[in-house]
């Protein structure tokens, strides 16, 4: 019985999840996260432009699932003005009201921001030419069931970008096994993770969901683990870039995260 408290207790619930997001502090610090000269910072910022990367010739109507405060979005609208229509949508009702403050003006009809849930998105289907889920399915417990809401509402022909922190580099593998149940011990509020998925596991679930895997992108390799990263924070830096190549070389499967790329085929002539 006590091993299955346990258990229980190491995979966050969905209330707690939600919890953990709709604390008004916690969106307000969001955004300065995606900022802060911090390993975390950097290595967001670094997502953020990799996938601005991927969307290079690539325009229409985006969706942003699992928004958070708009800094994808507000990345590209600065690094692709005028190339895209966007809608972002977040459970945490806080974090899109930060959201709306920070990216949206009154007169601005080029973006929009809804609180839903991936998993029960309401939209219309093949609604949007891209789909952006960065960071946001490690939070849900049906990973299936947000793959396949992100399918229902592309066009045929869409694109998809996901990403997800991969469980078997040494930096989530400390993290997961060691650091967070530590915190958690401690009574710190730690980031309410239910779940990684390798990258087969991930292919195989886009698969499901009628997505077509194109290619993958591991990046970040980061051998500085916590609490080292936050307590040397220029040192843990330099040496995630100085690493970032292993990321891309034969030990790919060791990088700290990967990116996803799928399609939605058009659907064959009858």
């Amino acid at each position: 019985m006590a091993k299955r408290s346990r258990a229980r207790a190491a995979k966050p619930t969905d209330q707690e999840v939600g919890a953990y997001y709709e604390d008004a502090a916690r969106a307000e610090g969001l955004t300065r996260l995606y900022e802060a000269a911090t390993p975390l910072g950097a290595f967001y910022r670094d997502r953020m432009k990799r996938v601005a990367a991927l969307l290079e010739g690539v325009e229409g109507s985006v969706l942003d699932a699992g928004c958070g405060t708009g800094q994808m979005i507000r990345f590209l609208r600065t690094a692709r003005p005028d190339r895209f229509v966007f809608t972002g949508l977040d459970r945490s009702a806080s974090i899109i009201s930060v959201a709306r403050r920070l990216v949206t003006a009154d007169d601005d009809s080029s973006v929009r921001f809804l609180v839903g849930r991936i998993e029960e998105m309401p939209f219309d289907g093949a609604t949007f030419d891209v789909v952006l889920a960065m960071g946001s399915l490690e939070y849900l417990a049906s990973v299936d069931r947000a793959l396949a809401e992100l399918a229902r509402v592309m066009r045929p022909g869409g694109l998809a970008i996901v990403t997800m922190g991969n469980p078997w580099s040494p930096y989530r593998l400390w993290d997961a096994t060691v650091w967070s149940r530590l915190q958690r011990r401690r009574g710190a509020l730690a980031s309410p993770v239910v779940q990684r998925l390798g990258e087969r596991q991930l292919r195989r679930a886009l698969v499901r969901a009628s997505l077509t895997p194109s290619s993958v992108v591991a990046f970040g390799f980061n051998l500085c683990l916590a609490p080292l990263d936050s307590m040397f924070p220029g040192f843990a830096i330099r040496h995630q870039r100085l690493l970032e190549p292993i990321a891309r070389g034969p030990l790919h499967h060791l990088a700290t995260d990967y990116i996803v790329v799928a399609r939605k085929l058009e659907r064959m002539a009858a």
